[in-house]
Formats: C-alpha cells, sequence, structure tokens
C-alpha cells in the first residue's frame, strides 16, 4: 500500500473544486450536487458543505444516486437506492464521485438520472481518475490524476468532516 494523498492534500482538492464549480456556475442556476452512491457520499457532504462557506448566490440541492440498478454490466436485478428530493428538469447536475475507473458507475448513474427529470445540464466531479477507461466519460472537474495499472486499485478513504485518517492510497488487486 502506498498513500499518495494525506488528509490536508484531500481538503485541498475539496476547497479548489468548490471554487471551481462557482466559477462556472456565474449564470446562478439552480444546482443538484448528486454523490454516486457509495463512494461520492462522504465527498459529496463535504463538496456541499465548502460550497455553503463560499456564500454561493444560486440554489443548491443534496442528493444521492444509486447507479446499480443501471449498470450495463449488473446481470441481477438491484433495488434503486437513490435519494432525490423532486425533479432534476432544468437544474444542472454535478455528479460526485470518489475515483472513476472504467466510467461504467458513472455511464449507470447517468441513465438513473434521466428517471427523475431532464436537467439543463450534468457535470462530473471526481477526486481521482485513474485513466483506465472502457467508455469515453470525461469528468469536468478532476482533483488529481493518478496513472494506475491493471493490478493497481485507487482507494479513498474519506469522512463527512475533516479527519486526519483521510486519504488516497494505491494497493495491488488480489
Amino acid at each position: 500500500m502506498k498513500v499518495l494523498l494525506n488528509y490536508h492534500d484531500v481538503q485541498k482538492m475539496i476547497e479548489r473544486i468548490a471554487h471551481e464549480i462557482i466559477e462556472k456556475n456565474s449564470q446562478n442556476l439552480p444546482i443538484a450536487l448528486l454523490g454516486i452512491k457509495d463512494g461520492g457520499i462522504s465527498i459529496t457532504k463535504r463538496l456541499y458543505n465548502e460550497l455553503l462557506k463560499q456564500k454561493i448566490s444560486f440554489a443548491i440541492d443534496l442528493g444521492f444516486i444509486d447507479p446499480r440498478p443501471f449498470r450495463d454490466d449488473e446481470k441481477r436485478e438491484r433495488e434503486d437506492t437513490s435519494d432525490i428530493a423532486g425533479s432534476v428538469t432544468g437544474k444542472k447536475i454535478i455528479l460526485v464521485d470518489d475515483v472513476i475507473r472504467t466510467g461504467r458507475t458513472v455511464r449507470g448513474a447517468l441513465t438513473g438520472i434521466i428517471k427523475y427529470g431532464s436537467p439543463s445540464g450534468i457535470e462530473l466531479v471526481v477526486m481521482m481518475s485513474s485513466g483506465r477507461r472502457e467508455l469515453p466519460i470525461l469528468p469536468t472537474y478532476i482533483g488529481k490524476n493518478i496513472p494506475a495499472h491493471d493490478n493497481e486499485r485507487i482507494e479513498f478513504t474519506i469522512h463527512e468532516e475533516i479527519h486526519p485518517e483521510d486519504k488516497v492510497v494505491i494497493n495491488e488487486k488480489y
């Protein structure tokens, strides 16, 4: 196991991405910040709190999307456990996840979002990009690009509040 980032680095990435979102949303459109279950939940809450600290001038909703029922590589039926308040119609959606690898989880989340309405646009935040895409999905905001080999897996440990155990590591797959 190799530690790539510590909790200071993780917090700096969250702060930087929050500033980028604010800069890019100069039209003050309503936003729905949707964390992709399970890895994106704590990150989304931290990012949401960071945006609120910045005294944003646009409405922002917080929710979570479960991509598993919509994945194209899942064979079994799964219950949709998404938690999205109301419709996403007319809102800018900002999807948030910890690590993007193949892109299949994000593709499932995109399919699931349509179930809740027709957003005005969708952007993607990932804290780590491993560069191992199987689908042509490019994040709008990237915390850090970390090339990973086929036998390696990037793991993100993050809490809802700043915590000394927040970190990013790279492990060999078993």
